[in-house]
């Protein structure tokens, strides 16, 4: 006969056993409810894509419409001429030139080189027709301060005859050298081919010019308006100003000037650039 306290001792021991078997059974419902939430979630993903995949494309037809119209834009854009000329029948006839023509438009016009600098610095000028012959200030001063500086894209139109600083000019980074006396259109092509990187002359210079030839040595349109201050005798400080560039920078291409035109020192550099006729 068994004692009551085995009695009790089976029965704790099956109610342990019927709890784990209802503990089983209760984890393997909540496995099937994940389950099948993970299924619905897989489903549900998958019949969103053709409509997440008609919205991507939506979008990327939409981006490439934006991409063209700014495209079309770009090549309607107008470039802003800046004239210096103190003679105001020319700037009359240059601003008359270009009106006729939507690619271009004149946003400003100077008559002395002095505020050239400053126009530039403060007004989104894409090209500047520039006449060598000034009252106050010698043009190609003003020349090689704005493409020293900021590497302008600059037309010399001029009735200028010392051929030697027209050829100057060039050396300097002048993009198009027009001569006063040319038809209109060699105007518009000059700024064209200027624009598009081109050197432009027209045939009118080109025969003028035709006993200047090309230098031995290469110099950038920085290290050229670096040489024509050397040749004033301004020092490296007032070099940087000018060119508005660092004096280390000044120093750096004096010294390239030193090696191209090989040179021991600083005070060669001048005399060998006449030598060559780079001044």
């Amino acid at each position: 006969m068994p004692l009551p306290c085995q009695d009790g001792v089976r029965g704790a021991e099956s109610e342990d056993s019927g709890a784990r078997v209802g503990r089983r059974a209760a984890r393997r419902t909540i496995e099937k409810g994940r389950v099948g939430r993970r299924w619905k979630a897989s489903a549900s993903a998958v019949s969103c894509a053709p409509t997440l995949f008609k919205l991507l494309k939506r979008a990327a037809v939409g981006h490439a419409r934006a991409i063209g119209h700014g495209s079309e834009i770009a090549m309607t854009a107008k470039h802003n001429i800046l004239i210096v000329d103190d003679h105001g029948i020319t700037q009359s006839g240059l601003k008359l030139l270009f009106a006729s023509h939507d690619r271009y438009q004149v946003i400003g016009a100077l008559d002395r080189g002095a505020t050239v600098n400053a126009f530039v610095q403060s007004q989104p000028v894409d090209l500047v027709i520039l006449d060598l012959n000034l009252p106050d200030v010698r043009g190609i001063n003003v020349l090689a301060e704005i493409v020293g500086s900021r590497d302008m894209t600059v037309i010399v139109l001029t009735g200028e005859t010392l051929l030697a600083e027209i050829d100057y000019a060039l050396k300097l980074g002048a993009r198009a050298v027009v001569s006063k006396s040319d038809p209109p259109e060699q105007i518009v092509a000059a700024c064209d081919a200027a624009l598009a990187g081109d050197i432009f002359v027209s045939d009118h210079m080109r025969e003028a010019l035709g006993k200047f030839h090309q230098p031995p040595v290469a110099l950038s349109s920085r290290q050229m308006a670096i040489l024509h201050y050397l040749a004033q005798g301004e020092s490296n400080k007032e070099i940087a100003y000018r060119l508005a560039i660092a004096q280390p920078t000044v120093s750096f291409h004096i010294a390239e000037l030193r090696r191209k035109l090989d040179v021991p020192n600083n005070r060669k550099i001048v005399e060998r650039a006449q030598e060559l006729k780079l001044l």
